[in-house]
């Protein structure tokens, strides 16, 4: 083959292919607001899910500073290694025993001693197993 039937050929078939292209192009050449609307949606709850993910990591951050003593509360059933319903039952032991900070708490070992008020006297097992774990 010579170089111009080679160049013709790709020539002839590039003119096909933008014939065939021609079909497959939008109906309007303009964006429309209603197009945008997927990606305003997208932006959206990626800068909210960034957001709700900083306010998270800021309020469960235990290396910096704080006095918040609901934080250190958390921070110290985070140490001692205590599930969710042990930390709400210390710290419906705190609001009982009317501490001024729930971590007082982890503080005081008569607080489990006292005669406990009755809707937490029938979680009284319960009681004893945590002051085994805090003391």
């Amino acid at each position: 083959m010579n170089l111009s039937l080679i160049t013709y050929t790709l020539l002839a078939q590039g003119n096909r292919l933008e014939q065939m292209g021609r079909g497959m192009r939008a109906s309007r050449e303009r964006v429309q607001l209603v197009d945008l609307w997927p990606l305003a949606l997208g932006l959206f709850l990626l800068i909210g899910g960034t957001l709700a993910y900083n306010a998270w990591k800021r309020r469960n951050d235990f290396k910096e500073k704080c006095h918040d003593p609901q934080k250190l509360f958390r921070e110290l059933c985070s140490i001692h290694k205590l599930n969710s319903s042990q930390c709400r039952l210390l710290k419906s032991l705190a609001d009982a025993c009317e501490y001024e900070q729930p971590a007082q708490v982890f503080l005081m070992p008569s607080a489990f001693e006292q005669q406990l008020p009755g809707k937490l006297s029938s979680k009284a097992e319960q009681y004893k197993q945590l002051r085994g774990l805090l003391f």
